[in-house]
């Protein structure tokens, strides 16, 4: 739980309902989460920071 949140019990089967049954500071339970923003910033210059790998398998020989 964050830091300055209280318990925001969401139904009788919640395990914070304690506190709501002995009158304890409750908040509204979060919102549903739906979606989530990303964004990327590129340095300018652009800076390496991995080279791509590539592997190569021995030849066969018979």
């Amino acid at each position: 739980m964050d830091n300055g949140r209280w318990p925001a019990p969401e139904g009788d089967n919640d395990p914070d309902r304690l506190f709501a049954d002995y009158q304890g500071r409750l908040n509204t339970p979060w919102p549903m989460h739906e979606g989530t923003g990303l964004a990327y910033h590129l340095d300018d210059p652009p800076a390496v920071v991995a080279q791509d790998i590539v592997t190569t398998r021995a030849k066969d020989h018979d």
